[in-house]
């Protein structure tokens, strides 16, 4: 039989024949509301007749007192949890049919069977008889434990003898604990000294580790930076810039802008469909602002200044690196050409000269080497005010080293030159003769003007942006880039918002294995206000709180 939800469930109609003494019992099996119940009472009824029994674990044996005579044999149950919790049964809606008993000799047996309470207070006595029991042995214990305590006395005193001997020894061991302070404070000042050493290697690999790391990380700002600059340019305002607020050498504004404002800038080396050069006044982490060239310097590259010609004038350090030279450079170039090979007048035959070196100043070279010549000649030639394109000449080396016959320099119209670099910056940068970009030969991954300017147009014409897939995101701790749907089954979302999107920015690609990932997670939940969080480096996320608050 069982019993569920304080309902008696009986599996059959079941029937019992009156006048059977101990011969029936009931098995029963409660549901998990019972386990608590320290004691458990059968209430039978049949007609007039009503008995209790006790249950015995969870089997009870019906009394004979209530199967005396046929009819129908009502049970309800009743559970006890100390003396201050009942639970009961509900009344069976389909009780036992109690069979009359057929020719039976002999009368009713004389033996009462035992009332519940009676079997009850049984159980409450072979309780107190086991407490006394307990107390018994406790009592042994306690004469165990005075027998210890003499016993510990004894030792005691015998410890204090011993303590003395201790304190003696303890004397000696100060003095030699002394000896080893000292010895550890010698330890502790290596240690120290060790411990800097090696703060000094580890700041030293640590710094290796960034320089390594440094263009990773100046690229992933870039972007970032860039990422800002997209997100600001709704509603910007352009404006363009006269002469005089920008550098004409490298078209980069010299005012102080307006971060909210795109500045247009004449490109000096301007092509069709590219007459302007676009910048951004741009707020760095450090608080700062930098100026911005908006699709980056490729598109530009630098230009030979006067200081580099002097240097290479001058027979000092020549930069390396492709860069162009301008009509302001040129000038230069051609003014200090024009000094080099200025005319001079002499009016002394130079069949004359037998001994001596003539000075520069009558026409000689003031020197008796080739290279002291240079020098004396080249060394000290003034820049012209102003060049013309039309008079631009320039005086170059012979590759060979020249001859007799056809000398060691030879005359160039600055036209040619100008040839010869744009030749050169073309098949650097891969222009074509309509001023693109070739895209022949360049890697997959190489960067070309088309690709940026349709990057700069992607980025700026897509005010749409959604998640790749509706599937809920499984943890948003391991969300670090794009968009995700998260809902209840999603592990470390905010808390009361079940539902939303949640977008994350980094300044390192989501795939990037690094120890120096700046993320921040923006939750958009579908009610409630907007709620945050970020991770930097090596540390765990935050709390997620809220962007904002209702009003008070």
């Amino acid at each position: 039989m069982r019993i569920v939800a304080r309902e008696i469930r009986v599996p059959h109609n079941e029937r019992i024949v009156s006048k059977n003494v101990g011969a029936d019992a009931i098995d029963l099996t409660f549901d998990d509301e019972w386990r608590e119940c320290t004691s458990k009472v059968a209430v039978f009824k049949n007609g007039a007749d009503e008995f209790r029994a006790a249950v015995s674990g969870d089997l009870v044996q019906i009394p004979w007192e209530v199967l005396d005579r046929p009819g129908e044999l009502h049970l309800s149950l009743v559970g006890y949890v100390g003396e201050k919790k009942r639970i009961v049964t509900e009344k069976m809606t389909r009780p036992f049919k109690v069979l009359a008993a057929g020719s039976l000799a002999g009368d009713s047996p004389s033996d009462p069977t035992p009332d519940a309470v009676q079997v009850l207070l049984n159980r409450v006595g072979d309780a107190a008889e086991t407490a006394e029991a307990a107390a018994s042995r406790a009592e042994a214990t306690d004469r165990a434990v005075s027998a210890a305590e003499s016993a510990r006395t004894a030792a005691e005193a015998a410890r204090a003898s011993s303590e003395e001997s201790r304190a003696s020894a303890e004397t000696s061991r100060a003095g030699a604990e002394s000896a080893r302070v000292a010895a550890e404070t010698s330890r502790r000042d290596a240690e120290a000294a060790r411990s800097a050493a090696e703060a000094q290697r580890t700041s030293a690999e640590s710094g290796r580790r960034e320089a390594e790391a440094s263009r990773v990380v100046a690229e992933a700002a870039r972007v970032a930076e860039f990422d800002q600059m997209r997100q600001n340019f709704q509603g910007m305002q352009c404006v363009l810039l006269p002469e005089g607020e920008y550098d004409p050498e490298t078209a980069e504004p010299t005012i102080e802008g307006d971060t909210s404002v795109i500045y247009y800038v004449p490109n000096p080396r301007h092509t069709v469909g590219d007459l302007y050069l676009e910048w951004r006044y741009l707020a760095v982490s450090d608080g700062s602002c930098i100026w911005e060239l908006i699709g980056g310097r490729d598109k530009l590259p630098d230009a030979i200044t006067v200081a580099d010609i002097d240097a290479i004038v001058g027979g000092g350090t020549a930069p390396k690196a492709e860069r162009y030279l301008s009509l302001t450079g040129l000038a230069y170039l051609w003014a200090v050409v024009r000094e080099w090979f200025a005319a001079k007048l002499h009016k002394h035959d130079a069949a004359d000269i037998e001994t001596g070196q003539v000075p520069v100043a009558r026409g000689g070279t003031g020197a008796s080497t080739a290279l002291a010549a240079q020098h004396n000649i080249l060394g000290d030639m003034a820049a012209a005010d102003a060049v013309s394109d039309a008079d631009l000449q320039f005086v170059l080396a012979r590759p060979d080293g020249g001859n007799e016959t056809a000398g060691a320099v030879f005359r160039a119209a600055g036209s040619l030159i100008w040839n010869w670099l744009d030749a050169r910056i073309r098949s650097t940068f891969h222009f074509n003769a309509s001023h693109q970009l070739r895209t022949e030969g360049l890697a997959d991954g190489a960067v070309t003007n088309a690709k940026l300017d349709q990057s700069i147009r992607d980025s700026l014409s897509q005010a749409m942006y959604y998640a790749p897939s509706n599937d809920a995101a499984k943890d948003l701790n391991d969300h670090l880039a794009g968009i995700v749907v998260y809902n209840t089954t999603t592990l470390n979302a905010p808390d009361g918002l079940p539902f939303g999107l949640c977008a994350c920015f980094s300044n390192v690609p989501a795939t990037m294995t690094t120890d120096y990932r700046w993320a921040v997670q923006l939750a958009l939940p579908t009610t409630g206000y907007p709620m945050f969080r970020r991770k930097v480096n090596k540390g765990e996320w935050t709390s997620w709180l809220p962007m904002s608050r209702p009003a008070a």
